[in-house]
């Protein structure tokens, strides 16, 4: 299965954003991020979140049960996970919400990736549930990239906006359907220091949660 997985993505939005840091190298949050750009509100994040928002913003703008996943294997992040975002779809497949807490040397912090995933039942319900989530994309964010597959059994669809991207995979497997789909908050710039970055905040964040 060739499940696109968030990390990749979020991988994207280290390499984007970390050239946005303070000449101190201080931690600082996706929201002081944003306000450094006037031509849009780069805050703006899908089903009513903000790009940075932190676990207990997220927390507050969550009408449904939730639950907060902060093991050492979901490092360096702290995981948000809900079944339903979307009215369009709901009850069809469940969220990831993926925090950057913060961490020393590390330039960002707050909500990075928001995943969806589900594996329709029949390929009847799979049809139908990728053509609802494509053409609610498109009512949101208009005409989005399709990728041609080889073997006729996978879609892939993307959009890049101002401030995040998308990405959606539809699979079919034998008798099993997946679909995912992503989205990133990026930025602008490459910086060479972000795989670095990246690890160092891994080796903390296992540290800090292997103590508890």
């Amino acid at each position: 299965m060739k499940i696109i997985n968030v990390v990749s993505l979020f991988l994207i939005s280290i390499i984007s954003i970390t050239t946005w840091a303070n000449s101190d190298n201080e931690p600082i949050s996706l929201k002081k991020i944003a306000q450094k750009n006037t031509l849009s509100d780069l805050n703006s994040a899908p089903f009513g979140f903000r790009w940075g928002d932190d676990l207990d913003e997220v927390k507050s703008k969550l009408a449904e049960p939730y639950e907060i996943i902060n093991d050492p294997k979901r490092c360096p992040f702290v995981v948000v996970k809900v079944n339903n975002l979307d009215e369009t779809i709901k009850n069809t497949g469940e969220y990831e919400l993926l925090i950057m807490p913060k961490y020393n040397r590390f330039t960002f912090n707050g909500l990075l990736a928001i995943s969806y995933k589900s594996q329709p039942a029949n390929v009847k319900d799979y049809h139908n549930l990728l053509g609802k989530i494509t053409n609610s994309l498109k009512r949101n964010y208009g005409v989005l990239k399709q990728a041609r597959s080889m073997n006729g059994m996978e879609r892939y669809y993307s959009f890049e906006g101002d401030n995040f991207v998308i990405s959606l995979t539809g699979e079919q497997y034998k008798d099993s359907f997946y679909i995912d789909l992503e989205y990133a908050f990026i930025g602008y710039e490459y910086n060479q220091d972000t795989e670095l970055s990246y690890s160092i905040a891994m080796e903390e964040c296992k540290k800090q949660r292997s103590q508890h």
